[in-house]
């Protein structure tokens, strides 16, 4: 399964489902010291013997494609349980777990689930929106569970982005439901997890009507911000001495879809980095505004962030952060040298970037089932015929784990064409050093390779302008 699949226009479903942040705070062993360990317990209705499950660890909660940030550990089943031990945890951490079989993705639990050290949960798994929780910790998973159903029900009721007066009441109502329900459980809750609960309530309903307007490139006609909801969310984000691992990535995602909306970039379809990067820096101070800075530039598909990145590192004092964002500027920054990448094509013969020292490469990162990645691929043929017979090649690099799903997609022609070497991260999706070394984030990304193999401007989204600013560094290299 890919547990990092994003796209450069996020839907409501990944955000209800996919993007939750979580709280600090420690558990006490009986002897005084903080438990370093976590263990996570149960059975599922769907394994059999044989099938696999996979633990993602997410650091922070920022999903990136980096070692350090993002742990996966794979368990095969010998019956329909499982059994995971974590040790030498000291902070909160999100976990995600997913089924599969036989090498297919087969499912797994709806959420990104918040546990801290000395948490000791039991998971019994009937499916879908149907888990029961137990153990040390266990509530405030089995309360974000009822807001993942609750949330999942109303998206069924409005599965369109379109922002409608209608919807954006039920969105209130449900978010107004929800704080109700948490407010009723708050016994059971120590504060930091009570305030992470409403804090990822509160962000996800304000974050989804700014992506449905951001999305569908519409100024809202009527009053759709709820100033009690906005007013909460500062609350909790300025009454809390908050460690990183608080925001995971609901807070940053909330804060960046609505500075695009209230700033207009989005509303244009031209999201300026240089812009956002600018806003968060003058309007937040400390963790919050470390935590959001990290998660813009490392989850951006731009090769122009060596100046942000520099300025960044001159005031972020985290030092997984300095190291991460050290990291991406090293390796993808304009004008380094680009990774030398060793990968299959379709008839299995390996093929590297070294052997088109001399041309321009275009590289287009994507996988079945984008459908950015289908809205992109018309236009590119029509830039591919633009350079035909020039020093340009055009190479597609799919993070599929099947290869058969890969050859089907290949001649299916909805996501490369006849005139572009297509190859395959051979199975081993996001965990490919390909894709952690271009610090590949979403689905489709384009990177331009100039013909002494160094890293070239990124060019505006083709589906944006057409295509005419990739041309233009195309033809700016030839």
């Amino acid at each position: 399964m890919n547990y990092k699949k994003r796209f450069f226009c996020c839907t409501i479903v990944l955000l209800l489902l996919s993007n939750f942040s979580y709280a600090f705070s420690r558990n006490f062993s009986p002897n005084n010291k903080p438990s370093t360990t976590i263990t996570i317990t149960g059975n599922s209705d769907i394994l059999h013997i044989g099938d696999s499950i996979a633990l993602v660890i997410e650091k922070y909660g920022i999903d990136v494609s980096e070692p350090k940030f993002v742990t996966i550990i794979w368990q095969q089943c010998d019956s329909n349980n499982f059994n995971f031990k974590i040790d030498s945890v000291t902070h909160p951490v999100i976990i995600h777990i997913g089924y599969h079989r036989s090498g297919r993705p087969l499912g797994g639990l709806p959420g990104g689930y918040f546990i801290k050290p000395g948490d000791s949960i039991h998971i019994i798994d009937h499916g879908k929106f149907e888990q029961i929780f137990s153990g040390n910790g266990y509530q405030k998973l089995q309360y974000f569970t009822h807001f993942l159903k609750g949330a999942n029900d109303l998206h069924n009721i409005y599965p369109h982005l379109t922002l409608t007066q209608q919807k954006c009441q039920a969105l209130d109502s449900f978010t107004k439901k929800e704080l109700g329900y948490i407010q009723g459980k708050e016994k059971t809750l120590n504060k930091t997890d009570c305030h992470w609960l409403k804090l990822v309530i509160l962000t996800d309903c304000e974050a989804q009507k700014y992506v449905s307007l951001n999305y569908t490139n519409k100024i809202g006609s009527f009053k759709f911000e709820n100033q009690k909801n906005q007013s909460a969310i500062k609350s909790i984000i300025s009454s809390e001495n908050l460690q990183p691992e608080y925001y995971g990535e609901s807070y940053p995602f909330y804060l960046q879809i609505k500075i695009l909306y209230d700033s207009g970039t989005a509303i244009h379809k031209q999201t300026e980095l240089k812009s956002l990067y600018q806003s968060v820096k003058n309007n937040s101070k400390g963790a919050v505004r470390d935590q959001v800075i990290c998660y813009i530039l490392a989850r951006s598909n731009s090769t122009d962030l060596s100046d942000l990145i520099t300025d960044a590192l001159s005031y972020i004092k985290n030092v997984d952060f300095i190291k991460l964002l050290a990291n991406i500027r090293s390796k993808i920054g304009v004008g380094q040298t680009a990774y030398n990448f060793s990968l299959a094509d379709t008839n299995n013969i390996m093929r590297s970037l070294s052997e088109f020292k001399g041309k321009t490469v275009v590289l287009d990162f994507w996988y079945t089932g984008c459908g950015n990645c289908r809205l992109l691929m018309p236009i590119m043929k029509e830039v591919e015929i633009f350079f035909e017979g020039k020093n340009v090649q055009f190479i597609t690099v799919s993070i599929d784990i099947e290869r058969k799903m890969w050859i089907q997609s290949i001649k299916s022609g909805k996501y490369t064409s006849p005139g572009m070497l297509n190859l395959f991260t051979n199975g081993f999706g996001e965990k490919n050093p390909s894709i952690i070394n271009y610090n590949v984030q979403a689905y489709p990304t384009l990177i331009i390779i100039d013909s002494s193999g160094k890293i070239a401007a990124t060019p505006l989204d083709p589906r944006i302008d057409g295509g005419i600013s990739i041309k233009n560094i195309i033809s700016g290299l030839l």
